[in-house]
């Protein structure tokens, strides 16, 4: 974030890092790598009070402005990489890199859909009948804090989860817990069924299709045992995320309300 660079830090830490936890901690243990670096480079002042970031470059006094940047690229790196190894999720990073990996066969099909101008817009419904929920109260920060982009969540009154767009299964999690599509705008829909749900290794999934299969609206995707995941300490709330949402102009979610089967839940502007 570009006033992040400028030293103004409330906007990342009230917004982003310390309601996630962990990230607000590698932050600041990359911001102690770089006071570390500055210190033994030798002794950095300013030639008055001012921000901090790259504004303060001009303040530095002593001719040590090199010393200053080195010491911000430090602890730039230093948080980065806490933040990548220690700061995000391991279920985050596994659904990320899966969703964002298609084969080549998905690979060709997503070219060939973000290679039409996008003009129009078109809806994704709902895959299960049950209570819709609103992302920001779903009690799982990878997704109320939108880190996986926008969507809704549905709490499922059975286990018959089915494809919400036209399109192309694109990933099935081998503990079979999560689905990722690619509709024909574009769009990537992940159906992440259950929180937590990784834990299980695929206990109470019954898959339907397989990768690279051509899906419709309403075509059967997964048979959730919803006793069966409950009974192991788990919620079964559905979220379905619109993984690439930054690629389109707009997306409006649905008030919190009961929903059946193919029922609108998410409309989506093309840009």
């Amino acid at each position: 974030m570009p006033v992040g660079l400028l030293g103004v830090g409330e906007p990342l830490i009230y917004a982003v890092t310390l309601p996630l936890g962990r990230p607000f901690i590698t932050a600041c243990l990359g911001g102690g790598i770089g006071g570390a670096v500055i210190g033994m480079l030798g002794h950095v002042g300013s030639i008055a009070v001012g921000p901090s970031g790259w504004a303060l470059i001009p303040l530095i006094a002593n001719n040590k402005t090199l010393y200053y940047i080195i010491g911000l690229i430090a602890g730039y790196i230093g948080g980065f990489i806490l933040t990548y190894f220690f700061g995000i999720p391991k279920e985050l990073k596994h659904e990320a890199t899966a969703v964002a990996t298609p084969t080549t066969q998905e690979s060709s099909v997503t070219s060939e859909a973000n290679t039409a101008t996008h003009t129009a817009a078109f809806e994704i419904k709902a895959p299960a009948k049950g209570q819709l929920i609103t992302l920001d109260n779903v009690p799982d920060e990878v997704f109320s804090t939108g880190m996986m982009g926008q969507g809704v969540a549905i709490q499922p009154s059975n286990g018959e989860i089915f494809s919400p767009i036209n399109g192309t299964v694109q990933t099935i999690f081998p503990t079979k817990h999560a689905i990722g599509l690619v509709g024909e705008q574009g769009a990537e829909v992940l159906i992440h069924m259950g929180l937590d749900t990784v834990n299980l290794q695929g206990k109470g999934y019954d898959i339907l299709v397989t990768e690279g299969q051509t899906v419709s609206v309403g075509e059967p995707l997964v048979n959730m045992d919803l006793q069966a995941i409950q009974s192991e300490g788990y919620q079964t709330i559905t979220p379905i995320i619109l993984t690439n949402s930054a690629d389109f102009d707009s997306v409006t979610t649905q008030a919190e309300q009961a929903v059946e089967i193919g029922d609108v839940i998410i409309h989506v502007n093309e840009i």
